[in-house]
This record gives C-alpha cells, sequence and structure tokens, in this order.
C-alpha cells in the first residue's frame, strides 16, 4: 500500500468516529488539527513556534488593503508577535520584534485609523501603538498625567487623578464541542486556562491566547461564505 492510500486510510478511520484529524500544509512542523464537519481546532503545537510562548493580551487589526493581522503581547510586553490571519488555513509569522514597553500592559481601543491605546498593568500609564506599517509597529510615549482615553478618533482625554492599576480578566478553561448532524456532541478540545479571546468576524476564526499560546478555532462554513463574498465583490 503506498503512502498515499495509507493517508486516506487514516482518515476514513478518524471520520469514521466524528472527528477528523486532517493536515494543513501551510502551518509549520506539526500539522494536525481536530475538526469536525464545521469546526477545526488548531492548536499552539500546530501554529509558528513564535506562537507557543505565553502571552499577555492580543488584539486584531485590518490595514484597509485586505490583510488582518494579530498582534500577540509576549514576555510582559518586551517582544510583539505580529501574525497574518486574513486566511485562517495560512496563518504565519509576519514578524516578532522587542518593543521598549515599560512592562505587560493591555490593548484599551483604536486610536484613529492606525493607532491603538494601550495601558500598562502595574501603573495606568498608557501609550499608544502605531499600527501605520501594519507589519512594523512602533511604540510612542503619551507624556499625560494621570490615566488617558479617546475622545474621538482624534484627541486623548486625560485624567488627572491617579488611577489603580488595571486587573487582568480571571482565566477559564473552554471545551470546544461539535454540535453532529444526527443529534450527538464531540468534544473537539479542551484548553485551559484562557486569559483571553478574540473574534475576527469576516472569518467566523475564534482566537483563545493561555500559557500554551494561541489556539485558533476555525469556524469552515463562515470561511467559505467569506471566499464567496470575496469573489462576488471582486467580480464587481
Amino acid at each position: 500500500m503506498n503512502d498515499l492510500s495509507v493517508r486516506n486510510l487514516s482518515l476514513i478511520r478518524a471520520l469514521t468516529f466524528g472527528v477528523a484529524i486532517i493536515a494543513i500544509p501551510q502551518l509549520s512542523e506539526a500539522k494536525h488539527v481536530a475538526a469536525s464537519q464545521d469546526v477545526a481546532v488548531v492548536t499552539p503545537a500546530s501554529l509558528p513556534e513564535e506562537a507557543q510562548a505565553p502571552g499577555e493580551a492580543m488584539m486584531l487589526h485590518s490595514d484597509g488593503a485586505g490583510s488582518t493581522y494579530l498582534y500577540v503581547e509576549q514576555k510582559r510586553g518586551a517582544h510583539l508577535l505580529v501574525l497574518d490571519v486574513s486566511n485562517p488555513s495560512r496563518i504565519h509569522v509576519v514578524t516578532r520584534q522587542a518593543v521598549a514597553a515599560q512592562g505587560a500592559y493591555d490593548f484599551v481601543e483604536p486610536a484613529g485609523v492606525d493607532r491603538e491605546l494601550i495601558r500598562y498593568r502595574d501603573n495606568g500609564a498608557t501609550a499608544l501603538l502605531n499600527l501605520r506599517k501594519a507589519a512594523k509597529p512602533t511604540l510612542e510615549a503619551v507624556s499625560l498625567p494621570g490615566p488617558v482615553e479617546m475622545l474621538g478618533a482624534h484627541a486623548l482625554l486625560a485624567t488627572e487623578t491617579a488611577s489603580s492599576p488595571v486587573r487582568t480578566t480571571p482565566a477559564h478553561s473552554l471545551d470546544v464541542v461539535a454540535l453532529e448532524n444526527h443529534g450527538g456532541e464531540e468534544v473537539l478540545a479542551k484548553i485551559p486556562a484562557v486569559t483571553q479571546r478574540l473574534v475576527n468576524d469576516e472569518t467566523g476564526t475564534l482566537f483563545l491566547l493561555n500559557e500554551q499560546g494561541l489556539t485558533v478555532i476555525r469556524q469552515l462554513d463562515a470561511e467559505r461564505q467569506h471566499e464567496v463574498d470575496e469573489l462576488s465583490v471582486r467580480g464587481n
């Protein structure tokens, strides 16, 4: 029996039990994910090595030119990982760079089109992450007293009273459960101690962050519909 026949037989056996182990050539060394007909769970070990490190916080940003990036803060703010997640089946590293941050921080809200307001967890101080070059973000200091919040897209509102440190979100363990057509349920994955989750509304992709790194939950129907919509727009 040749290699192709062996792979096909393995896939058929997996499908018999309601969960397929499928290969995604675009991902790095560990190329397997757990999947049902409509949902695929891409574990940290199935993503590039840079995405397997513990993360502090994350955010999504679209550059307006068709690309969507996931920014993952690592090593208490010292590193920023940038992943291109435009196509959930081809998630890849754009860069991981050192950032001159004062410590761990949270992404607060967009500051206009191409900047993001961040707030340090230890003292509540703020700064701006410049995303004008989405693949090469830079940090800008904000020299204002007290906590800062956006006032529209082009102004900041600074409060002169002292603020308490920002508390992190409690961690929760999550189960990914597939609902089968015949009425059964199948647990595809258990993700422990999730500290943050984000959804890319365009593709339905759910990003989960914990001490093991990044986990990606793909909604295959939503991805197919997004591809149809994109082709429709290009056709017009």
